[in-house]
C-alpha cells in the first residue's frame, strides 16, 4: 500500500474549502463574542473583525507548520483521522492567540472576557468545524486511494459516532449556557433562570453520554458478530453464522453473509452428491468392463 501523506491529502480544492470554512467562521465568531460577553459586544465592528482576521492568518499559519511537522502518516492512525487531529490542535492554538492577544489589546478587560474568546475557537472551531473537516479529509482519502486497500484496522465506528454525538450536543449547550450567562450579568436574566439552564444543560449532557455509551456498546457487539460470521465463512463453518436483527446496513450485511454461506454450503453439498455419483458410476462402469472382460475370455476358453 502507498504511503500517502498529509500533502497527497491536502490538495488545493481541499484546502479552498478548509480557508473558506475558516474566513466564513469569522462572522459567526463575531456574533458568538458579542452575545457571551458584554465587554467584547462593546467593541467597534472594525475592531472586532481586526482582532478575528489577525487570528485568522496566525491560524493558517499555524495550520501549515502542522501540515509540514506531521507529514508523514502516524504509526497506527489513518491519514484522515491524523489530519482531523492537526485541525483541532490549529484551533486550539487559534484560541490561545486569541487569548493573549485581547489580553494584550484590552488589559481592562476582565480574564473570563478573554476565556470566552477562547471559548469560541474551542467550540465553534476545535468541536464543530474540525468534525466537518475531519469528513472532508475522508472524502479526499477515498478519492487518492483508489488502487490501495486498508490493511490494519484499528479504528472503531462507534469511536467516531460517539465523537460526534458528544461534540454536537455538548457544544450548543455549552454556547447556551454562556449566552444565558452574559445576560444574567446584564441583568436582563435572573439567576433562576440561569440555574435552570445549567441543570437541563448537565442533564442532558449526561443523557447524551450514557446513550452514547450504550449506543456504542451495541454497535461494537453488532460489528463483532459481522466479524465472526465472516471468519466462520473463511474457516469453513457456513452453518454457524447469525443474523443481527437490526434494519439498517449492519443487519443487511449480516443477512447477505447468511445467505451467502447458505449458498455456499448448498453448492458444496451438490459437488460432494456429484462426486458421490461420479465415483458410483465409475465403479459401475469398471465392474461392467470387468464383467466383460470375463465374459469374453470365457468365450475364448470354449472355442
Amino acid at each position: 500500500m502507498k504511503q500517502f501523506t498529509i500533502y497527497d491529502l491536502l490538495n488545493l480544492k481541499t484546502r479552498a474549502y478548509i480557508y473558506l470554512m475558516s474566513f466564513t467562521s469569522l462572522i459567526f465568531l463575531q456574533t458568538f463574542c458579542s452575545n457571551v460577553c458584554p465587554f467584547i459586544d462593546g467593541l467597534r465592528p472594525e475592531q472586532l473583525f481586526r482582532n478575528l482576521f489577525i487570528i485568522f492568518i496566525a491560524h493558517l499559519i499555524y495550520r501549515e507548520l502542522l501540515y509540514y511537522s506531521f507529514k508523514k502518516r502516524r504509526e497506527n492512525m489513518s491519514l484522515p483521522r491524523q489530519a482531523y487531529f492537526l485541525s483541532v490542535v490549529s484551533w486550539v492554538l487559534a484560541g490561545i492567540t486569541a487569548f493573549i492577544l485581547h489580553d494584550t489589546l484590552y488589559p481592562d478587560f476582565p480574564i473570563s472576557s478573554h476565556l470566552k474568546i477562547f471559548s469560541s475557537y474551542i467550540t465553534l472551531g476545535a468541536a464543530i468545524l474540525s468534525q466537518i473537516e475531519y469528513i472532508l479529509f475522508e472524502k479526499r482519502y477515498k478519492e487518492i486511494s483508489k488502487n490501495s486497500n486498508f490493511t490494519i484496522f484499528n479504528e472503531k465506528i462507534s469511536q467516531r459516532i460517539i465523537e460526534t454525538f458528544l461534540i454536537f450536543t455538548i457544544a450548543p449547550i455549552a454556547t447556551l449556557l454562556l449566552i444565558v450567562r452574559r445576560f444574567n450579568l446584564d441583568g436582563v436574566v435572573d439567576m433562576h433562570v440561569t440555574l435552570e439552564m445549567i441543570y437541563i444543560g448537565v442533564l442532558m449532557i449526561s443523557s447524551a453520554i450514557v446513550l452514547a455509551i450504550i449506543f456504542g456498546k451495541v454497535l461494537k457487539e453488532d460489528t463483532k458478530t459481522i466479524i465472526t460470521n465472516i471468519q466462520n465463512v473463511q474457516n469453513g463453518n457456513y452453518s454457524n453464522t447469525q443474523v443481527i436483527n437490526r434494519p439498517d446496513e449492519l443487519g443487511e450485511i449480516s443477512y447477505a453473509i447468511k445467505n451467502m454461506s447458505s449458498s455456499i454450503n448448498e453448492g458444496l453439498n451438490k459437488i460432494k452428491n456429484l462426486n458421490e455419483e461420479i465415483i458410483s458410476t465409475q465403479k459401475e462402469v469398471v465392474y461392467a468392463m470387468g464383467e466383460i472382460a470375463e465374459t469374453r475370455s470365457k468365450r475364448q476358453e470354449i472355442m
